[in-house]
């Protein structure tokens, strides 16, 4: 978990991966979005590709920006990201599959 003071810029880089350790690719995806939840709270929601939630340097890496903006409405303590991927694949029922990862991803420090 990232230390950020509010107010402040970060980028978070995530590896996808699947369960057994082998990359997932982005290309895997047809939709992936991210929302920043801080108590329970809805704070920021972003949608694959932006310029905010965009591609990392390897195939199956994402990488979040948040902006003094988005840090600026932080509170004192945890942030969470509720990552949600979808795709197709024969494979699943239906053809259709949703992955939906949350993790805390930045301790807030309210003060200046």
């Amino acid at each position: 978990m990232l230390n950020l003071k509010k107010g402040e810029n970060a980028v978070i880089k995530r590896l996808l991966k699947q369960r057994d350790g082998s990359d997932f690719a982005r290309t895997e995806f047809t939709t992936l979005a991210v929302e920043l939840i801080q108590s329970g709270q809805l704070i920021q929601s972003y949608a694959y590709p932006s310029t905010y939630l965009r591609a990392g340097t390897a195939s199956n890496e994402i990488e979040l920006e948040i902006t003094t903006t988005i840090s600026a409405l932080f509170s004192s303590g945890n942030v969470v990201a509720k990552y949600t991927f979808a795709g197709s694949d024969a494979e699943f029922d239906g053809g259709v599959f949703t992955i939906i990862i949350t993790e805390e991803i930045l301790a807030v420090d309210a003060l200046p």
